[in-house]
């Protein structure tokens, strides 16, 4: 008897809350890496994240946060390269509100690409240059 009420409420309500869990795949794959991050399986978390990136996503937004994840965790990885990588494309992600500018600094200054990262910080209008990055942008041509 058990087993028909669990039957009957399942086809009743469990399909289309089943249906909506692929809308919303990139938003609990996300999730799950995000936890996994912060383990000791970094690089897993990282390869995690790329799959990520590749499904859909319901909420746009989400789609922002896990590029943002993904650019921190390269950055504390110290792969500074794939990091900027990640943040130069987060940039062009509707809803982008600065962060993936700002990881996108730090990575170039962690590099010391100095000028590159003046340009960056100033390109975002929410972060400040950092006194290197200050102390380089006297060698850049004005106008650039």
């Amino acid at each position: 008897m058990a087993f028909a009420i669990g039957v009957y409420v399942y086809a009743s309500y469990g399909g289309p809350w089943g249906d909506s869990l692929e809308e919303r795949i990139g938003e609990i794959v996300a999730a799950w890496t995000r936890r996994l991050a912060q383990t000791e399986e970094k690089d897993e978390a990282v390869a995690k994240f790329e799959e990520t990136l590749a499904v859909r996503f319901d909420d746009p937004m989400q789609r922002v946060w896990a590029s943002h994840d993904l650019g921190r965790l390269l950055v504390e990885l110290g792969r500074y390269e794939e990091a900027i990588g990640i943040a130069e494309s987060a940039t062009h992600l509707k809803g982008e509100n600065g962060e993936a500018f700002s990881i996108w600094h730090r990575a170039l200054e962690e590099l010391r690409r100095e000028e590159e990262a003046f340009t960056c910080a100033r390109r975002d209008k929410t972060s400040r240059p950092s006194k290197r990055s200050r102390v380089a942008s006297e060698f850049i041509p004005k106008g650039t």
